[in-house]
């Protein structure tokens, strides 16, 4: 995103009432990329995301949008799993994304230096790009991992293939407990661990999911012919 980009958004932000936000998923995703080796693409990343921060800071609104996972588990009465060391505060997401458009080297935006002051009440150090790189690539491997999954189930399916179907929502029950349920609560709970109620609201919640998901993939696929 250029200046001419900027320029263009603040006009319809003016005219057309239009209001930009950023959500924790965004936060995660660029923090995650501030101790990336440099490359011939990207040669100084603390720089380039340093940027994305300070356009999040002159484009958008403080409020900070929740990710998916924060959103589903509200949704079905869970959102007390979620844990900390992947969903961050929404409040000291706020406050994350001020230091890391402050900052002026990684030194600053981890509070490593034994001379940093803090911000507000909160010291700079809560900023810690190592850990969100970790989450990144956990994030990456797992779904390298369920997806080698999806080779048990061979091409094409109809809808007369019983056994591939069974076989596919299977698959996509793993994909949604996993990425909705035991990773935002850092592996505490589990689809078999939640009881009557609350196991029936999210398996609701997982199959119009896949509706909506097989009803996308069939429009699409019409439009393609």
């Amino acid at each position: 995103m250029n200046d001419e980009d900027i320029t263009i958004l603040e006009r319809l932000e003016r005219q057309r009432g239009f209001r930009y936000h950023y959500s924790i998923t965004n936060y995660c995703e660029l923090l995650s990329h501030f101790e990336d080796d440099p490359s011939d693409s990207c040669p100084d990343p603390f720089s380039k995301y340093r940027r994305c921060f300070l356009k999040i800071v002159q484009l958008c609104y403080a409020e900070v949008l929740p990710s998916p996972e924060m959103e589903f588990l509200s949704l079905v009465g869970l959102e007390k799993y979620l844990h900390p060391a992947w969903i961050p505060d929404l409040k000291q997401t706020a406050l994350g994304v001020e230091i890391a458009a402050n900052a002026e080297n990684l030194v600053e935006l981890t509070g490593e230096s034994n001379n940093q002051d803090q911000v507000g009440s909160v010291p700079s150090y809560v900023i810690k790009p190592g850990h969100y790189r970790k989450l990144r690539d956990t994030d990456g491997e797992s779904f390298t991992r369920i997806m080698e999954l999806l080779t048990e189930v061979i091409r094409p399916i109809k809808g007369s293939d019983r056994d591939k179907l069974e076989k596919l929502f299977v698959w996509f029950m793993k994909l949604a407990q996993f990425f909705f349920l035991v990773r935002p609560s850092n592996g505490k709970v589990t689809y078999d661990f939640l009881k009557g109620k609350k196991k029936n609201a999210l398996l609701k919640r997982f199959m119009m999911a896949l509706v909506n998901c097989s009803t996308s993939t069939v429009y699409r696929l019409r439009r393609q012919q």
